[in-house]
Parts: structure tokens; C-alpha cells; sequence
């Protein structure tokens, strides 16, 4: 029993140094990245960020480039002092709660790189208007909840739902684009619009 023990304590502690070697945490630039050496791309992470950011398309560490494939779960939540945020083309997905709380944004441009956008990505944000791209086939839930400033929605997506309480509580909305492909609004979709 205690030889059985003891391999499976060895063959966790190698699983473990394993995967800490397949994904390292690297700051450049005031950036934190997640670098993932198996599929060979980076992600940004969640950090204490503010002023403007303009995240580069790709980064080099460790004499291999890596591009910035996505925006990690609450990647700026809460970070109220944050201007501007420059996403590039490289990026293919925004995660969950990615901008929420962002209150001193006024304005994202997703690119039309990005195919999915998180659940209550931009919740809570003071931006005004969106433009979301044809390339984005899913759209999270409550993505754009309470965002109390924001007027218009351009969807060019193909997503077929708009899920629960995507436009929850954003009192300004006054124009919404709705493409062609979308079959079904959620529950509380456009609950407390006026």
C-alpha cells in the first residue's frame, strides 16, 4: 500500500511540473502574460491594470514568439482607471467578465478576428456604443448588462441567441441591429431597456 502511495504521489508531483512547464506567467511591458509553450500562443491576464493599453499581436519570450490568442476571464475587471484598451487581431476570444466594472471606458473595437465573447463581458462598463463583428458566433449571457450608457448595438455577428439578459438593465439603448441569424432572444434579454 505505502509503494502504491508513493507512486501516485510521484506521478502527481510530475503532472504538476509537467503543466507548470507547459504554461508560464511572464510580465513584458506591464502586460502579464499566461504563455502556453504546447499550442504555442499567449493570453493576457487578469492584473491591476490602467491608463491606455494597447496590447501587441504577439510576444517574444525566451527566443520564441508567441501570438496573444485571447483575453483571459476578468482580464480587467475592476479596473476602474483604465482609459483604452487596443485589442488586436490576433485575438479570437474575450472572456468572461473580461471588462466588467470597467467604468472609464467609453468605447471598445472588438476585431473581426474575435468568434466568442464571454458571459457578462462588458458588464457594468460606461461604453456607448458597440460594434460587434461578423466573425463572433457566441455571445455570453448578461454580456452587456447594465452598461446604463450604452445607446447602439451594431450586431454583424451570426449568432443565432442572444442569451439571458444580454442587454439587462442598459437604460440608453435606443438602436439594436439584430442580424437575420438569430432565432431566439433570452429571458430578461432586453429587460429595463426604455
Amino acid at each position: 500500500m505505502k509503494s502504491l502511495f508513493t507512486k501516485f504521489v510521484a506521478t502527481f508531483m510530475l503532472a504538476l511540473v509537467c503543466n507548470a512547464v507547459k504554461a508560464q506567467t511572464v510580465e513584458i511591458d506591464n502586460l502579464w502574460y499566461r504563455i502556453d509553450s504546447e499550442n504555442n500562443e499567449a493570453s493576457l491576464m487578469k492584473h491591476s491594470y490602467s491608463g491606455d493599453i494597447v496590447i501587441p499581436s504577439s510576444i517574444t519570450f525566451s527566443g520564441n514568439q508567441y501570438p496573444v490568442v485571447s483575453l483571459e476571464d476578468e482580464c480587467f475587471a475592476d479596473c476602474y482607471n483604465l482609459s483604452s484598451v487596443e485589442i488586436p487581431s490576433s485575438v479570437i476570444s474575450i472572456g468572461d467578465r473580461c471588462f466588467r466594472n470597467c467604468t472609464g471606458i467609453t468605447s471598445v473595437e472588438i476585431p473581426s478576428s474575435v468568434i466568442s465573447i464571454g458571459d457578462r463581458c462588458f458588464m457594468s462598463c460606461n461604453i456607448t456604443s458597440i460594434v460587434i463583428p461578423s466573425s463572433v458566433t457566441s455571445i455570453g449571457e448578461y454580456c452587456f448588462q447594465a452598461c446604463m450608457n450604452l445607446a447602439t448595438v451594431e450586431n454583424n455577428s451570426s449568432v443565432t441567441s442572444l442569451g439571458d439578459g444580454c442587454f439587462d438593465f442598459c437604460y440608453s439603448l435606443r438602436t439594436v441591429n439584430i442580424p437575420s441569424s438569430v432565432t431566439t432572444l433570452g429571458t430578461f434579454c432586453f429587460s429595463g431597456c426604455i
